[in-house]
């Protein structure tokens, strides 16, 4: 009786709405082994269709109420300091594009992002957090401490204001 159709004019079972809710491989390879269209894996996932079957499946690490990852301090910071471009950060951390850049820009989790130093400099010339700090609090001049880690002039007077280059 499980794996019964749900209606005549349905492919799905209640047991793959389940299967497709819970797998972790993509929206492209689900669709492909269950015979629908990628907007129904979607629509699943994100709980616009079946939520009948779906409400109260929780998904590992989430409240079952939710159906947005939630993102932690860890994860945020990764993002933050991740090098790569809005797509690679949404591929690898399940976020939106939107979400990243917001991330990247300080837009959003500025609460742990304020605390993080600035990412572009880190990024375009391999400065690490603890770069940073020394850079701020240097007694040196300018032009030493550029010469010292091999950036521009400029680059000392971002870190040391606290400006940011935006992400790309």
């Amino acid at each position: 009786m499980f794996n019964k159709r749900i209606e005549m004019n349905q492919k799905l079972t209640k047991k793959d709405v389940i299967d497709i809710f819970k797998s972790s491989s993509t929206s492209k390879d689900i669709a492909k082994k269950f015979d629908v269209s990628i907007t129904t894996v979607n629509d699943i996932k994100s709980r616009k269709n079946y939520k009948n079957f779906t409400n109260g499946i929780g998904i590992p690490g989430q409240p079952a109420h939710t159906k947005k990852r939630i993102l932690t301090p860890e994860i945020i910071e990764q993002i933050y300091y991740f090098s790569g471009t809005a797509q690679e950060i949404k591929n690898k951390f399940g976020c939106s594009i939107k979400v990243a850049r917001n991330i990247k820009f300080g837009n959003t989790y500025q609460a742990i992002t304020a605390t993080l130093g600035v990412a572009g400099e880190i990024r375009i010339y391999g400065l690490t957090w603890e770069d940073i700090c020394d850079i701020r609090s240097s007694d040196e001049t300018i032009s030493n401490l550029a010469k010292y880690y091999n950036v521009t002039t400029e680059t000392i007077r971002n870190i040391q204001s606290k400006k940011t280059r935006r992400y790309q």
